[in-house]
């Protein structure tokens, strides 16, 4: 009796192992392949989940959407998000802007290996970026170094007249020849343009992997200055700079590398100049009318109640005269504190604002903001020469002085 009690024991302890051997199994099939994500499957194994790129900062023109592969790969560092743990990148591969997450475990190299905080990635940055299933980055190394052999990163910089072919697509670089593709990133004032745009005076770094160039940086750009109301100027000559000096012709645009210029423009008995500030893909327009005859000056010399000598700290100036500009011309900032001298020509008639106020050398109270001077003097002929100058005073607590010519 006891023994058939233990055979039925038994029975029962073999069926239960099997029924939870049978759950087991249904349990194994009803899983996810890979055990951690169910988004689908990619590789060899068919047990690797797709990772695809976070949303959290989407709404880009040129965001990727489709199903993105994790790295190694390289990529532009375009923002940091550190708010957010974002990290966006233009794949040169993929040709488009990706957006990943990292975290406290993800870790950055810069260029000569040591590892770096986030910050240490500048956006323009080529980076190789090594991501692990979740898409979130494990590692991101800046992977510009000299150019060696096939398959490495390289970098040219400070190039001027760069020497490209928009039709073969190739780019000549110290000699050697270079290709580029659609997926060409090129940054200029952290904007997206055409290799096309760029022109022999800008100044770029080149960068590329391998015999590929995959990004080009503009680090110094251009602009244009144009002449608004130059009827009377027309035919005349303008100077822009040390870089050009030429025929004034009518609409005529002046293409300039970025930066702070003197134009100065002359027909006939009239002249002016200006300092004029160029920024990178803009156009700065200047308006020459007050320079020509339409600019009115003053008949009125001024008196003894607006002027006064001083001795002058000038070389080769013993005495000047020192004009209460306030009183002269009305509603203007003044830093009563500090002088502007117009030391030359000496003897030429200086006008501020059409207003005369005496003869060069003068001084008056610094006036902070814009204003015109007019210098008329003469030529070796005796003829009357009126020359404009276009001026801005700056609150910098600091005399100016002006050699006008």
């Amino acid at each position: 009796m006891a023994k058939e009690k233990n055979n039925k024991t038994m029975v029962y302890l073999v069926v239960s192992l099997m029924a939870v051997m049978v759950l087991l199994v249904v349990v194994s099939l009803l899983r996810p392949q890979g055990g951690k994500d169910s988004r689908g499957s990619s590789g060899k194994g068919g047990n690797q989940p797709t990772p695809t790129p976070t949303t959290a900062a989407a709404g880009y023109e040129d965001e990727l959407n489709e199903d993105y592969v994790a790295g190694p790969t390289y990529g532009v560092i375009l923002d940091i998000n550190k708010e957010d743990f974002i990290l966006s990148y233009y794949d040169v591969n993929k040709g488009k802007r990706v957006n990943v997450e990292y975290n406290g475990a993800s870790y950055f190299e810069n260029s000569y290996g040591s590892r770096t905080a986030v910050a240490g990635l500048e956006r323009g940055d080529l980076c190789r970026i090594i991501m692990n299933d979740k898409t979130e980055v494990l590692k991101s190394a800046v992977s510009v170094r000299a150019y060696t052999t096939e398959g490495e990163t390289f970098e040219y910089n400070g190039v001027t007249e760069l020497d490209y072919d928009t039709e073969t697509k190739q780019i000549k670089l110290d000699g050697k020849n270079f290709r580029y593709d659609d997926k060409l990133y090129v940054l200029s004032n952290t904007k997206k343009v055409d290799i096309s745009s760029i022109i022999d005076t800008d100044r770029v770094i080149v960068r590329g992997i391998g015999e590929r160039v995959v990004e080009i940086i503009v680090t110094k750009g251009h602009g244009s200055i144009a002449l608004l109301n130059d009827d009377y100027f027309v035919g005349g000559l303008i100077s822009v700079g040390n870089l050009y000096t030429g025929l004034i012709e009518k609409d005529m645009t002046y293409t300039v590398p970025e930066g702070t210029y003197f134009v100065s423009v002359k027909n006939g008995r009239y002249s002016g100049a200006a300092t004029v500030k160029v920024l990178r893909d803009e156009k700065f327009s200047l308006d020459v009318e007050p320079f020509g005859p339409s600019t009115t000056l003053s008949d009125k010399e001024p008196n003894s109640e607006t002027t006064e000598n001083i001795k002058s700290e000038q070389e080769g100036v013993e005495n000047l005269t020192k004009v209460d500009i306030g009183a002269v011309l009305s509603g203007l900032e003044l830093d009563k504190d500090h002088l502007t001298y117009i030391y030359t020509p000496a003897g030429a008639k200086i006008f501020v604002n059409g207003e005369n106020i005496g003869t060069a050398p003068v001084c008056f109270e610094k006036i902070i903001g814009n204003y015109l001077v007019s210098v008329v003097g003469t030529d070796g002929k005796g003829e009357q020469i009126i020359s404009h100058y276009s001026c801005e005073g700056f609150d910098n607590g600091q005399d100016e002085s002006f050699y006008f010519d």
